[in-house]
């Protein structure tokens, strides 16, 4: 039983250092498979800046002007 409970404090030791090296908690997703047990799992740290939609704007201009200029 001392044994499975220090195993316990390592491991909360363990993600307290995490997210103090972080800084932040994080965002979680929440799974159920299919045997009920309920899984968390961290997301993946959003980009600043939504560079993908900015490139499709980017083409989808100069396909336009290329077309009227056809």
């Amino acid at each position: 039983m001392s044994e499975s409970y220090a195993e316990f404090h390592d491991r909360l030791a363990k993600i307290y250092r995490q997210q103090a090296k972080t800084g932040r908690l994080g965002r979680k997703s929440v799974a159920i498979d299919r045997n009920g047990y309920v899984i968390v799992k961290g997301k993946a740290n959003r980009r600043s800046f939504p560079w993908t939609g900015l490139m499709m704007v980017a083409v989808a201009f100069f396909a336009i002007k290329g077309v009227m200029i056809a």
